[in-house]
Formats: C-alpha cells, structure tokens, sequence
C-alpha cells in the first residue's frame, strides 16, 4: 500500500468495504425472503391496497401471485376486481373467463361476468350465464332484472343491422343508440354509431364514440380511421395525421389509412407553399397551389371555405376584382358566417372602384364582428377612395401620372395654357375660360409639394382666397414662371 495513504484514509477504507460487505449480504437475504413469500402473501397486500384505494398496486400484487401460480382461481378473481374499480372491463372479463375455467362453480364469478356480458353485446353468452346464475340463486334480483334486457339487445341488433345496410343512418343511429343504452361497452355497436354520424356530419359526435373504444382498444383500426377522418374534417390535421400514423404502425398495409395520411400530407404541403408565395407577392404561384390544395380534396367541407378565400385573396392581390367577388361569394355559400370571404368581397370592389358597394361589405363584416379591425379600415378606406374618386382628378386635367416630375407638371401645364387661353377662343370663349380655370388650379395644387401631399393623401385641398388662374401669365411673358427664356408670347385679356 503506497505510504501516502495515511492511518484515518486506512481506517475509512476499511469501513466502507465492511459497509459494502453488510449491504451486500443484507440484500442477499432481501432476496431470498422475496422469493419465500406466498400466493397468500402477495393476495393479502393486494387486498390490503385495494381497500386502500391504491388499484395499481393492488392489481401488481394479484398479478404477482398469478405468475407465481396461474392455476389458482382467487387471484384471477381479486385482480378482475380491481380492474372493475378502473373501469378496465375488458382485461376483468377475460380474467373471469379464467375463473371460470379453473372453477366454474364459482357463482359470484359468474355473476359478474354474466353482467360483462351483457355490456360486450355477447348476448347468447349472457343468456348462459344468467340462467346458470338463477340454477343456483333462483331469487337473484340482478340476474332477473338483466335477463329481458339480453332478449332486447338480441331483438334490436338484427333492425340495427338492416338499417345500417339500407344507408338509413337515421334510424341506425337510433338504434344503435338504443342497443348502447343496454351495451355500453359493445365496440361493434359504437363503431356502427360513429359509422352513422360521421354519414351524418356530427363529427364531434364520431370523436366523441372512437374515443371510448379506444380506451378499451387502442389498437381498433376502424376508431383510428374514423376518428382521424372526424378530426380532418373538423380542420384539425395534426391530430388526424398522428391517428393515421398510428393506425400504420398497427397495419402498415392499410389502405384506407395510407390514403388518407397521403392526402393530408398533399393538402397540408399546398396549403403552407401557397402562404409562403402568397406572403412573397407572387400571388399567380400562390392561387396555383391553393388550386392544387382544393382538387386534392375538393369534398372537404370544413377546408373548402379555406380554399376559396385563400384562393379570393390572390385575386385581390392580382386586381381580378370579379374572380374574386365569384370565389368569396361561394366561401359564404360554404360557411355564411365567414367574416374573411365578406371583407375580401369589400376589398374587390374596392379593385372595381364600387365605392358605395365596398362600404356595405365591410359594414356587413363588422355587423358580425364589431371589434374587427379590417372592417374597420375597410370602411375607413372606401370612404376616403369614394371621396377621392368625387373630386376633380388634376392629374388626368394635367395629362400627366402621379410619378410625373415637376418638369413634366410645368410642361403639362404650358402646353394645355397656351392651348386653351381664352384669347385663342374668340367663339368658346366661355368652354375655353372653364378649361383653363381646371389646368391651372391641377397647377396650383401640383407644383406645389405641400398641397400635392394632401391631395395624394385625399385631403381638402383648398384654392388660396382671390386664387387668379392667370397668375401664371405676366404681361409680355405668360411663362415667366416657367424659369426660362425662349418665345415671348403677348396676349390681349378680356379683349383689350
């Protein structure tokens, strides 16, 4: 042993392996007293957590004595129990199953199971045993009361049945309804039911039946399918992709769920390039991909308004006021509500330059929704293109854009001057008086920044008091103001 080690480093070293040591062999004797407990033992703990409301150690502790020997009827019973207390009535009715197989003369087991029965749907079963319960207990009040409802069930199901393959899912749903009522735990009836809703649209109601049968079943392919479908349709994809997955991981060959898992993924890659090309400004690319989206699943109700608006937007962006007005307008043929599709109406006609039509679209939408702001600046900004669009345009007076610089304002306006100076109209002196009063007011308002601002911003614009529109003409040099020399121009006002 090195010599750095010192004597307290020695006497620690030691301790800790005498610990080692003890602890070993205490676990060792653990283990052998594991291995000595009794069936009795593991039931008595089991019972001890079941009364104490503790069900999964107490279904631990009945499992443990089954595999310590799977060939005696009391633990299968106590564990049959407890899953009863869970509501696992699946696994409690194959454990009863057992019971009965080790001692069939067990009546209590066959009380409880004759009551599982009846909830399974299994009713030729349930007949058995609640006759062998009455053999034995002629008196037993339960078994009495539960034995009509095992002739109902029989009587219903055939109707249920028929009905279901007639496409009366109406009646069906009823009667399916009506066997649950007796049933609750018959997979098939509740299937059969989802089957019926999902045919009748209440998809809520589909969610609401697969849900049940999966607890019981999480493997029961028709559930995942039709739940998943139900979530599609409700415009949850995420969820219906997860239970279309799910489904594949179970059967990976299944076809019905490979289809549809397929076509969300399709819909889904549309949708998100369309937004992506969309929040681009290429609006002709983005109406492509929501085209793709919609002929992909063109009988989706619930994304069909999505696909039209979407599809409305675009053309709004690309000023195809009338396409869009006919792709919003069956958006709301599709979902009436849907405030989206009536404020891209408004914002079409605003495209068209229908002031007056715009405004009522957007009113509409705020009707429905008196906090939605697009409605709002929709109202706002129809109100103020309406405005616009009243007064004089001194841009088209001008013959000019509004991108036109001051030079080509000042050449706009000399050459329309000259052209319509009053003297040069002897005979329409009073058309070539007004004609010359509108060029030189879309002078005034556009040579000069301040007012220009206002005017493209569709504010009053206003004529200085005792505005002449012949300021711009000094006597001997009508272009003055112009800055620059060239022809001298002398005209005779008022025919002096």
């Amino acid at each position: 042993m090195p010599s750095s080690i010192s004597k307290h480093q020695l006497f620690f070293f030691l301790l800790v392996l005498s610990y080692v040591g003890l602890s070993s062999q205490q676990e060792n004797t653990e283990n052998v007293a594991d291995q000595k407990i009794s069936i009795e033992q593991y039931i008595e703990a089991g019972d001890k957590a079941l009364k104490e409301g503790q069900i999964d150690v107490a279904i631990k502790q009945f499992t443990a004595a089954i595999n310590e020997n799977g060939e005696t009827y009391l633990p299968f019973f106590k564990r049959a129990t407890a899953y009863l207390v869970k509501s696992k009535n699946k696994p409690a009715l194959m454990d009863l199953n057992r019971v009965l197989e080790i001692k069939p003369d067990f009546i209590q087991a066959r009380i409880r199971r004759s009551k599982l029965l009846l909830s399974f749907g299994k009713y030729d079963s349930a007949r058995t045993d609640f006759n062998e319960v009455l053999k034995d207990k002629p008196d037993h009040e339960a078994s009495l009361k539960q034995l009509p409802d095992v002739e109902k069930g029989q009587n219903l199901l055939p109707l249920a049945v028929a009905s279901m393959e007639s496409k009366n899912y109406e009646e069906a749903r009823t009667l399916y309804s009506d066997l649950l009522d007796i049933s609750s735990d018959f997979i098939d009836a509740r299937l059969k039911r989802a089957t019926c809703n999902f045919e009748l649209k209440e998809y809520n109601s589909v969610i609401e039946d697969t849900m049940k049968v999966l607890k019981n079943e999480a493997e029961n392919l028709e559930a995942l399918y039709l739940r998943g479908k139900a979530l599609y349709l409700l415009g949850q994809n995420e969820a219906a992709t997860n239970h279309f997955q799910q489904a594949l991981r179970y059967d990976p060959d299944n076809d019905k769920c490979r289809k549809e898992y397929k076509k969300i993924k399709k819909v889904d890659k549309a949708m998100a390039n369309g937004d992506r090309l969309f929040a681009d400004s290429k609006f002709q690319e983005a109406l492509e991909e929501y085209q793709s989206a919609q002929e992909t699943d063109p009988d989706n109700h619930f994304l069909l308004p999505k696909f039209l608006v979407s599809q409305c937007k675009c053309y709004v962006r690309m000023n195809k006021g009338k396409e869009a007005i006919d792709m919003c307008t069956k958006a709301l043929q599709a979902d009436e509500g849907l405030i989206e599709a009536t404020i891209n109406i408004g914002e079409a006609y605003i495209v068209l330059e229908e002031y007056d039509k715009a405004i009522q679209q957007f009113q509409k939408a705020r009707e429905q929704d008196q906090n939605n702001r697009e409605a709002q600046d929709g109202i706002n900004r129809a109100t103020k293109l309406q405005k616009m669009a009243a007064r004089k345009d001194w841009y088209k007076i001008l013959g000019v854009t509004k991108q036109a610089t001051p030079s080509e304002i000042r050449k706009a306006y000399r050459k329309l001057a000259l052209e319509w100076h009053p003297d040069k109209h002897e005979k329409d002196k009073e058309v070539a008086e007004k004609k010359f009063i509108e060029v030189s007011e879309a002078y005034e308002v556009l040579s000069d920044d301040e007012k220009k601002r206002k005017y493209d911003n569709g504010e009053d614009v206003e004529m200085p008091a005792g505005f002449n529109p012949f300021q711009h003409f000094q006597q001997g040099n009508p272009f003055a103001g112009f800055g620059g020399g060239g022809q001298q121009f002398h005209f005779n006002f008022g025919g002096r």
